[in-house]
């Protein structure tokens, strides 16, 4: 029933549709959006619902890239374009002149971004050499995957339920697809960045507005920049500048549990990080090095809350923030601090705790070392020996102190490189 609002919850959906949530998604975002029957579209509503099958069952069951995550990408892209529809209402079905072919294949790809993903990242892919990366030349491998996997089905004809459009407009469909879903590779994310702040300036100039206009300084309150809707209106214009507005809500999609109410969002996050894991455990099965953030030997609370703070920072909000400066959307900002500031807090127990295990590890390392060096003086009977031995004794406990610390800490990632290289999702 509330397929379209932001407090949807794909867990719940799951529970109650037998584990079917990408189908149940899929088909009553189509349906309530007015795909199915648009006169131009010519779906085949039946056979959307055999395609819808078949993609559900072509998504592997891994802990976080599953087809939950499928629906629940394609129900935020869709809630992003009401969000651009509400703060920019005009009598047309869709916002800034969006068409019905290009918002169908926007939700089609949120639905199939992650298809058949194997559950490791792109890095493990080239690592190991895979088939898949052997294929796709070490360039956007699983992207690449996705996409021709999602069109592959597509074009059998029981589930092509876009047959009935025109040649060219199936020849778009795919071509936006496949834009879309390359784009949801996070190592391109600052070039995607730069590449959709220079087009805004770029639209800025050619209708007169200053920087200040465009550019969030703080002190305006998110969603309320001067010039936004003129600024938008310019960018879509054309198909280039709409294309380039639908890679920028597939991947805040892709990347928005932080911006879901936080409950939702802790659970998503305890699903990636058991797939992080299981990655680490393959790579240490291969002999690789394990992947930073991976290595469950070596994960603590603090490190993992670490890592979910370099998160938000460096990858979620620079790329909300180019949505929500230009679109009013309260829900998203709020939800994003509150995330942020849970694991801010997590991450701070740190110090506490380490202290308080460190005096303790102390306490039993010294009590070790007399009981060692007692035993010593009881067994040798030479004189000059115990000391030898104690001495010994001591720097192998220093040695195994040191081993101890290096087991816990876990590099902080300062730079959005290393947040970009640490996280694939």
């Amino acid at each position: 029933k509330n397929v379209q609002e932001w407090t949807f919850d794909i867990f719940r959906l799951s529970e109650l549709t037998s584990k079917k949530p990408l189908y149940h998604t899929g088909y009553q975002l189509f349906y309530d959006m007015g795909l199915l029957k648009d006169p131009d579209l010519k779906f085949d509503s039946h056979v959307f619902k055999q395609f819808l099958v078949q993609a559900e069952s072509a998504y592997v069951d891994n802990p976080y890239h599953n087809s939950l995550h499928g629906g629940d990408v394609a129900q935020a892209a869709a809630h992003f374009l009401q969000a651009i529809k509400e703060a920019f209402p005009s009598r047309d079905k869709f916002p800034l002149g969006f068409s019905s072919l290009e918002v169908s294949a926007l939700i089609f790809a949120g639905l199939c971004h992650d298809i058949g993903h194997p559950g490791s990242n792109n890095a493990f892919q080239i690592a190991s050499s895979t088939p898949l990366a052997m294929c796709y030349n070490d360039k956007s491998v699983l992207e690449n995957f996705h996409a021709s996997e999602a069109l592959t089905i597509l074009k059998q004809p029981q589930y092509n339920f876009i047959s009935h459009m025109p040649e060219a407009s199936q020849r778009v469909f795919r071509f936006l697809v496949i834009e879309m879903i390359l784009a949801t590779d996070l190592e391109h994310h600052r070039e995607f960045i730069h590449q959709i702040e220079l087009k805004l300036k770029e639209c800025a100039e050619q209708i007169g507005l200053e920087e200040k206009d465009i550019e969030p300084d703080g002190k305006q309150q998110r969603g309320s920049l001067p010039g936004s809707r003129a600024l938008m209106e310019e960018l879509t214009k054309t198909a280039e500048g709409r294309l380039l507005l639908m890679k920028l809500i597939l991947k805040c999609a892709d990347i928005s549990h932080p911006a879901r109410p936080l409950k939702i969002h802790k659970h998503w996050c305890r699903l990636i990080q058991e797939e992080f894991f299981q990655q680490g455990d393959k790579e240490a099965e291969l002999g690789l090095p394990i992947s930073r953030g991976m290595d469950r030997k070596l994960a603590n609370p603090q490190a993992i809350a670490k890592g979910n703070v370099g998160f938000i920072q460096f990858i979620v909000q620079p790329l909300f923030n180019l949505f929500t400066a230009r679109v009013r959307t309260p829900q998203f900002s709020r939800n994003i601090d509150s995330s942020l500031k849970y694991w801010q807090k997590s991450a701070a127990k740190k110090k506490k705790i380490n202290t308080h295990t460190g005096e303790r590890r102390k306490k039993q390392q010294d009590d070790d070392n007399k009981k060692k060096t007692s035993s010593l003086d009881k067994d040798q009977p030479s004189s000059g020996s115990a000391p030898k031995a104690a001495e010994k004794a001591a720097k192998k406990t220093k040695k195994t102190k040191k081993s101890e610390k290096d087991s816990v800490e876990i590099p902080e990632l300062h730079t959005q490189q290393e947040q970009i290289d640490a996280v694939d999702i």
